[in-house]
């Protein structure tokens, strides 16, 4: 796919932060190649077709309406953030006021998903999956992606980073949900942690435990100190004010939610990249257009030949100015038939190709010839270029070029058939080309 037709799919698929969620972007690619894949021709009136490949794509959307594929992934997030609501308030309610025991929440918002995002981790670097994990079964049955098997096994390099990307939003939210429900339950009640230990029985390795604890966060909140340690010992002064929650707080805060957030970017930048290179390198959009450019080219086989001249054969001429036309680059053996050619376009920058069609560039001291391959398909990208061409020039050809030396089979009088439609709606002369 040229730079040109790959930045306009993509910029139609992947919208901006404002314009539609990535989640979007991804299932509606994914609805895309399935149309593709399954050879559906659009619905269009004769009357108007599209000329532009967003064109196209839009008239797909509003047919196919692919956001109805999009999986509820709010009722994922909604369920982590009730669970993250009632093991939190759970453990609060143990003892109804009594001191609660520091490891407790530590080890259910601290050190378990701080070991969890560890797990999340690898996911990075996997391959493209074939099979569900076990382990994500329960997942693919909420977001009910088990009636779509195809997505799994022919785009698991999407599925698999989307599907990590939603766990870490839900640990997220269920981290979120946690600590608010701990603020609700602390403004209402005096919350007292305490700490005792089968295998920690001295109050130094106590606080050099909670010292090396309190390592991320020690340039903002200093480590309990050893009056604190010895203060907040299970069975002993549990009514000093002094207590541990800006530990417990702090410890959620870098050790459960931090890390899910750093693999949560980094799971969506992942499914970015790969949806970009899925939508610029597949070549399924250049299938998508060249199908439906086929079915709108079986027009020109109804009309009527007498209505339309027959293709004249040109001889290679001197003193031309030849513009080029998504022209692959063969070798030298095109030097005899592209001689003069100036710029080969569809194949550059949007932009740049843009700014040199609205400058005096485009304004060529001989008459211009527009080199085509005879068996390129017809687009309304070719016509958008024409047009300021033929505005700053007072003679434009398109010359069809690699044309086989028989034209009479049926393959090959479609295709003419289809450049002389093309001509004649663009309304510019069509020749082929033949060396001298």
């Amino acid at each position: 796919m040229s730079d040109l037709k790959a930045s306009t799919a993509t910029s139609f698929f992947i919208k901006g932060f404002f314009k539609g969620s990535l989640s979007q972007s991804l299932f509606q690619w994914l609805s895309f190649g399935r149309f593709v894949q399954e050879q559906q021709t659009l619905s269009l009136s004769e009357d108007r077709q599209p000329t532009h490949l967003t064109e196209w794509l839009a008239a797909w959307q509003r047919q196919n309406h692919p956001t109805d594929a999009l999986p509820a992934a709010g009722i994922v997030l909604w369920g982590a953030a009730l669970m993250g609501c009632i093991t939190m308030a759970g453990l609060l309610s143990v003892g109804l006021g009594s001191p609660i025991n520091l490891w407790l929440p530590l080890v259910l918002f601290a050190l378990l998903p701080l070991l969890m995002s560890l797990l999340s981790s690898t996911q990075l670097w996997s391959g493209g999956r074939t099979r569900p994990g076990h382990g994500y079964l329960w997942l693919l049955k909420v977001f009910r992606l088990q009636s779509r098997p195809d997505w799994l096994t022919e785009s698991p390099r999407l599925i698999w980073p989307w599907l990590n990307w939603q766990l870490q939003q839900a640990a997220c939210v269920f981290l979120v949900a946690a600590l608010l429900t701990f603020f609700g339950f602390a403004t209402f009640q005096e919350l007292h942690f305490v700490w005792s230990s089968t295998f920690i029985q001295q109050d130094d390795t106590m606080m050099t435990v909670l010292a090396a604890m309190s390592v991320p966060w020690s340039w903002w909140l200093p480590s309990p100190g050893l009056d604190v340690v010895q203060a907040t010992r299970y069975g002993t002064e549990s009514d000093v004010q002094t207590g541990l929650w800006p530990l417990v707080v702090a410890a959620i805060v870098f050790y459960g939610l931090l890390p899910r957030i750093v693999l949560l970017l980094l799971f969506r930048r992942q499914l970015k990249q790969r949806l970009v290179d899925s939508i610029e390198c597949s070549g399924t959009v250049e299938a998508f257009l060249n199908h439906q450019l086929q079915q709108v080219s079986q027009h020109a086989l109804a009309v009527d030949d007498t209505q339309i001249e027959d293709v004249p054969v040109q001889v290679t001429v001197d003193a031309t100015s030849d513009l080029g036309w998504r022209l692959a680059n063969q070798g030298q053996s095109d030097n005899a038939v592209m001689p003069n050619l100036v710029r080969n376009l569809g194949l550059d920058d949007w932009q740049e190709e843009e700014r040199w069609l609205a400058s005096d560039a485009v304004a060529l001291p001989h008459p211009v010839r527009m080199l085509v391959d005879f068996w390129q398909t017809p687009t309304g990208e070719l016509e958008d270029c024409l047009q300021p061409i033929q505005a700053n020039n007072s003679q434009l050809t398109l010359v069809l070029i690699h044309a086989p030396a028989n034209r009479d089979a049926e393959r090959e009088q479609a295709q003419l058939s289809s450049w002389r439609y093309f001509a004649d709606n663009a309304g510019v002369t069509l020749v082929i080309e033949e060396q001298a």
